[in-house]
């Protein structure tokens, strides 16, 4: 009995084992190759399976000792600084603290209406921060969304961090490419007439934006600034691998602000990051006197972006 109970969980072991490391093979290794690789696997997998149920063969032990060879090689697979990265993902933010100023460099500033493509330094007053906004950025899926966390200051222009896959030229995304080591996380700084208008204004098809200012203690917003500045600076010295799940645009965010706040329960609407004004609403921290059910009206920004003319904040446009 025992056998057989020992068999049937080596049996499922097979099945996941062989579903998740030929779907690894797949997105990590691109074109034919690739495709005849993952077949060669998957088809091994299969065999182990069928050779441990029909016929009881010691031999398929040997399948174990490969996929604890596997899963060392992937838990070890290096995370890269030097691919041929897209244009917009081409530098990451970085920052240099010195008491209570803070410079910003490689602060992404691009012109998309005529394809300019600036890379600035930018410097900030901790003293000067008023507080921050979550944009959140929808192009389906009610539940699935893009964050933006923006920093106000009273005496310079906002400065909005993204969290992102760091794609390379030609590559594109998938949900599930990124479960597998695929992408590179990428910790952006930009101006909001970059980063903000790009998806208002110039992505096909355009975004659904929204707006929500929060109810934050300003002590809380600054530790929340510099652990960006940090985890960037972090991230510039040594990559690290994007995940859909445990690291994306709100996850990263959510570890940030724990790391700070360790009472702060975790929500899924973390996950399901298109729900988040729900949970902001829940607990009361939209900085908008507007009653439950008509925050999101009030924080939609899309039709205020591309409203705004070239002369004009984008900024200050977007807020009113």
């Amino acid at each position: 009995m025992s056998f057989v109970f020992l068999n049937l969980v080596f049996g499922l072991f097979i099945i996941c084992f062989g579903v998740w490391s030929s779907l690894g093979i797949y997105f990590q290794i691109k074109g034919l190759g690739g495709v005849v690789i993952t077949a060669c696997w998957a088809f091994i997998s299969f065999l182990a399976f069928y050779t441990l149920v029909f016929t009881g063969s010691a031999w398929v032990w040997a399948y174990g000792a490969v996929a604890v060879l596997y899963a060392g090689f992937w838990y070890l697979l290096p995370a890269r600084l030097d691919r041929d990265w897209v244009d917009e993902l081409a530098h990451t933010v970085t920052g240099t603290i010195d008491d209570r100023h803070v410079t910003l460099h490689n602060v992404r500033d691009f012109d998309w209406d005529i394809g300019a493509q600036n890379w600035i330094n930018r410097d900030f007053n901790l003293d000067a921060l008023q507080g921050l906004d979550v944009i959140l950025s929808y192009w389906g899926n009610a539940k699935i969304a893009h964050a933006i966390i923006s920093f106000r200051f009273n005496d310079v222009e906002p400065v909005a961090f993204s969290v992102e896959i760091r794609k390379e030229k030609g590559e594109l995304y998938s949900p599930i490419s990124g479960f597998f080591k695929t992408f590179e996380q990428a910790f952006i700084a930009a101006n909001e007439r970059d980063i903000v208008a790009l998806r208002t204004n110039y992505r096909d098809p355009i975004e659904d934006v929204y707006l929500y200012p929060l109810k934050t203690d300003l002590a809380e917003v600054e530790a929340l600034f510099l652990g960006y500045v940090r985890r960037a600076n972090k991230l510039a010295r040594k990559a690290a691998w994007y995940h859909t799940i445990t690291a994306n645009c709100t996850t990263v965010v959510f570890d940030l602000v724990h790391s700070s706040r360790k009472e702060l329960k975790f929500d899924r609407r973390i996950l399901m990051s298109g729900l988040l004004p729900d949970l902001f609403a829940e607990r009361g921290t939209i900085d908008r006197p507007q009653p439950y059910g008509n925050y999101r009206a009030a924080a939609a920004i899309t039709a205020k972006g591309q409203a705004v003319a070239p002369h004009q904040s984008y900024s200050a446009a977007i807020r009113k």
